[in-house]
């Protein structure tokens, strides 16, 4: 019903744009029913940091349209507009009634997956029950205007499938390249806000990288300004060889240079033969101090926590990935390293290869890290332990495609170190997964993932806390957690 509600107002404002038929235009859609069943329904016990992991259903329904503004003998020239939003419902939530161990309702953590806002600079309606109450299950996540010129110019401006290393779902901002030569392109990007329209994300706009002005009040919006976050790249392309220089910066925040290589064996790999492809990437975060509190003697930026590390001055990001194709069996290791806080601002809010993703298709990953990045519990926030401060993860996965089916194997272990005072980091984590996904036709899919995840928490840190450790403390000693679940998502394209 809501996807067929979205599809008819798309088609409708077609003939609006288009009343005289001289454009192209297409209309798509889909409806998921997703689900992930976690396995340990432990006590809730927020003095001690013990959680269960959460079971949900949604169902969530996409409609988008494109429609060409030139007319179709138009040759050189594209023009577009796309239009395009998602809404989601849930049937089933475990933690909505849940009680803590002083027999209060803690509430619903499962609206940080559906319906997440906590308004535009993230410092709204941030306790359980009133950001479930304040809840939006709906996102326009589509609105661009699209240009090019012979593949050599082009621009994108509004809200659209992002498309940057270090960010997924989508960009609200504008982007632009151009390509002097065949084999040289430079690219500029700038983003105003990030929005999330998956089959287990419905997500509302909101700043990535807000700066809080000095002796600002950080629930009071006119105390937030949000300058965005930018990058410049430049990627030149030589036989096998791909070379990318970039430079992310958000003002008064950071400036995050780096360079990334790529020497891929079969560039045009089309499953079939032999294929390696290797991935050398390094990102060196370089922090702005902030505002000075004279009374704290304390810096806005410098000494802030995220991950529960404070963010320091600079950092340093290392990922090394080796994949090897034979026809249609792939073979992925790697290793993904922070040195310091550098994943503080820039590193977490992407999802490299989440359950969103779909093996059962001719597309040959090319993302950054082969396993589900955000498949930890909301109540620790989601993301994995891998961006956190002075990390060590090695991954890795194996698996193939057959006709329809596609199968795969992927794991890792993030493994904290110490920092140069010798306190070890906040987690050790341990994942394994079998994903499986049939496509019954070319509209109807499959997918089924079953997953072992731990979580060891070191001493001085509790889930679901990201403050200043606390060494000292007997209520944040160390524990182990389960987090192992399976998730399932049905689709249907259309």
């Amino acid at each position: 019903m809501i996807t067929r509600k979205l599809s008819h107002i798309l088609y409708s404002l077609t003939f609006l744009i288009n009343p005289l038929k001289a454009f192209d235009f297409k209309i798509t859609g889909r409806l998921d029913s997703f689900s992930k069943i976690g396995f340990n329904h432990s006590k809730i016990n927020t003095k001690y940091g013990i959680y269960p992991t959460e079971s949900f259903v949604d169902i969530a329904g996409f409609a988008q349209m494109k429609v060409g503004l030139l007319p179709k003998h138009t040759t050189d020239h594209e023009l577009s507009f796309s239009l395009g939003g998602a809404m989601a419902g849930l049937p089933y939530d475990s933690t909505k009634y849940l009680r803590d161990q002083d027999g209060q309702i803690y509430g619903s953590v499962v609206h940080n997956f559906i319906g997440g806002w906590h308004g535009y600079f993230f410092n709204k309606y941030l306790s359980q029950s009133v950001g479930a109450y304040h809840a939006r299950p709906y996102v326009l996540d589509t609105a661009f205007l699209q240009y090019d010129y012979k593949h050599k110019f082009g621009f994108k401006i509004g809200r659209y499938e992002a498309n940057i290393d270090f960010m997924s779902g989508s960009n609200q901002g504008f982007e632009f390249y151009y390509r002097p030569i065949k084999n040289l392109k430079f690219w500029w990007w700038s983003s105003y806000g990030r929005g999330l329209a998956f089959n287990s994300w419905i997500y509302q706009f909101y700043a990535s990288t807000p700066y809080l002005k000095p002796g600002g009040n950080p629930k009071d919006d006119r105390s937030w300004i949000n300058y965005g976050w930018h990058g410049i790249t430049a990627t030149y392309d030589y036989k096998k060889l791909s070379a990318q220089a970039f430079f992310y910066f958000a003002p008064k925040t950071y400036n995050a240079p780096g360079f990334k290589l790529i020497y891929d064996t079969n560039k045009n790999f089309q499953l079939v033969g032999f294929r390696s492809q290797t991935l050398f990437m390094l990102t060196i975060p370089v922090y702005d101090s902030g505002w000075y509190d004279p009374s704290t003697k304390q810096y806005s930026i410098w000494d802030s926590l995220q991950h529960g590390s404070y963010v320091g001055k600079y950092g340093v990001t290392l990922n090394i990935r080796q994949a090897f194709w034979w026809n249609r069996l792939a073979i992925i290791l790697g290793l993904y390293h922070t040195f310091g806080n550098s994943d503080a601002l820039l590193g977490s809010h992407t999802m490299p290869m989440g359950n969103n993703t779909s093996y059962v298709n001719n597309y040959v990953s090319s993302s950054i890290v082969g396993f589900d990045f955000w498949d930890n519990t909301a109540y620790d926030g989601l993301a994995d332990a891998l961006t956190n401060a002075n990390t060590t993860t090695i991954y890795g996965s194996v698996g193939s495609i057959y006709k329809k089916f596609a199968w795969h194997i992927f794991g890792r272990v993030s493994l904290a170190n110490r920092n140069v005072q010798g306190h070890i980091g906040r987690s050790n984590e341990y994942s394994t997964a079998l994903s499986l996904d049939y496509a019954f036709t070319r509209s109807v899919f499959l997918h089924f993932k079953l997953e072992y995840y731990g979580v060891q928490m070191h001493q001085g840190y509790q889930v679901g806390y990201f403050g200043a450790p606390q060494w000292n403390k007997p209520d944040y000693r160390a524990n182990y957690q389960d987090r192992s679940h399976i998730m399932t998502n049905v689709t249907l394209k259309f």
